[in-house]
């Protein structure tokens, strides 16, 4: 087997999802490279970048998709490609070391568990991401620590997410949301499956960055993919009443753009909340007219060279 190239079928295939700084995504790669559980290491070049010259000596195999994939589509992408027991779907800027990898390898081991998520902080020490669960009433997405070492959840965030080839094979992503919401979709269909959702309490470790991009392109993914998260869950009457409330709020936000200087904020938020309930949507495949802000947000507003392509601002 050369340099860079992955088994035929690999036991356990790390996925990184690369757009814009590379120097997250060389790094991620140098840690993830040391770990020998990991028999395939591939990286996702969203935004078409060559692989580095750095990284000729590694096992990753660079792949480079004819367009910009999203998170999701970038994830299924690989694993069409590199067929696995268990993969990790990483953003460059998660940093988990050898101990964690292994603990969320191991849990995935236990029958009936599809997906297994560390618990990671932010560089301050801030919770960043834990168990995924729902509010009550509105069936918006929240998390907060996991109450035993292994806790039974209904999502975890895609910014590191250990998931079976049977999760994948009887759930997959749906690559539609290209950004945002995702991981909790994701999750949900793995669970309807008869797959469990685990997070454990002993693999822990960093997001660095914890979101990115401009705050009118993080308003636009989030209110509009929400609204498509409870249709799809099956709550169309929650989902027209969040769209209700936020469009409640839009004056509130435009005050907000102008007495902040923000970009545009509450026009994204309004498209958000009209492409919820009008734009057409393939499941599982992204629109060829992503990334949409781009039409409407200004050049330095639009999306800039980022290091992760999820978000966890669930309250957005």
């Amino acid at each position: 087997m050369s340099a860079g190239q992955p088994p035929l079928h690999a036991t356990a295939c790390a996925v990184i999802v690369h757009y814009g700084d590379p120097a997250l995504t060389i790094a991620a790669v140098a840690r993830l490279d040391s770990i020998n559980r990991l028999d395939a290491l591939i990286v996702v070049a969203n935004d078409q970048l060559p692989e580095p010259a750095s990284l000729a000596a590694t096992r990753v195999r660079w792949l480079i998709p004819t367009s910009n994939l999203g998170f999701a589509g970038a994830c299924a992408w690989a694993a069409e490609r590199i067929p696995a027991d268990a993969y990790i779907f990483l953003n460059a800027d998660v940093d988990l070391d050898r101990h964690a990898v292994e603990l969320c390898l191991d849990t995935l081991n236990i029958e009936s568990v599809g997906v297994v998520g560390p618990v990671l902080y932010t560089p301050d020490g801030a919770l960043n991401s834990a168990c995924g669960g729902s509010s009550r009433f509105l069936h918006i997405p929240r998390q907060r620590p996991p109450k035993t070492t292994i806790a039974d959840c209904e999502w975890v965030t895609g910014a590191a997410i250990f998931a079976t080839s049977d999760a994948i094979r009887m759930a997959g992503f749906d690559a539609s949301y290209f950004l945002g919401y995702e991981d909790a979709d994701f999750c949900a269909r793995v669970r309807r499956a008869g797959l469990r959702v685990v997070v454990h309490g002993g693999a822990v470790g960093t997001h660095i960055s914890g979101s990115t991009g401009s705050p009118a392109l993080i308003s636009y993914y989030f209110q509009r993919n929400l609204i498509w998260f409870l249709q799809r869950q099956g709550h169309p009457t929650t989902a027209a009443l969040v769209t209700l409330l936020r469009a409640l709020a839009l004056p509130r936000s435009l005050l907000g753009d102008i007495l902040l200087n923000r970009q545009r904020c509450t026009l994204s938020r309004a498209f958000a909340l009209l492409h919820g309930w009008t734009m057409r949507r393939t499941v599982g495949v992204p629109s060829p007219m992503e990334p949409i802000p781009i039409r409407w947000l200004p050049a330095e507003s639009r999306p800039q060279p980022m290091a992760s392509l999820v978000f966890d601002d669930r309250n957005g």
